[in-house]
């Protein structure tokens, strides 16, 4: 099941979950303008290559974002086919993310 998250509900989601993971899915140059800390790039067009070897683990909480939710969203569709189980899409994208929690 996916859910939508803001960023202040995908934070608290670090208290629940033993592993979370955010998931950037902007291509390389939006990537280089700012991304969240310690996110992990796995781009938009190269993802159904790399998904298997940079999200290993199926019970993880991915939370994935771009830069407003349409790409995200598919993205979550996909993992979610796959089999994995917390799936959390970022309402927003990038642009619901605090300034002080964007690094370039």
């Amino acid at each position: 099941m996916i859910f939508d998250v803001t960023f202040n509900q995908a934070r608290e989601l670090e208290g629940i979950h033993k592993d979370v993971f955010f998931v950037d899915v902007r291509e390389k140059d939006e990537w280089q303008t700012g991304h969240i800390k310690d996110a992990q790039h796995i781009p938009f067009s190269l993802f159904d290559h790399l998904f298997k070897e940079r999200l290993p683990d199926k019970k993880a909480a991915y939370i994935v974002y771009c830069a407003s939710g349409g790409r995200s969203r598919r993205v979550c569709d996909f993992l979610e086919y796959e089999g994995y189980e917390n799936i959390y899409n970022l309402l927003g994208g990038i642009s619901g993310v605090p300034e002080s929690e964007v690094e370039v």
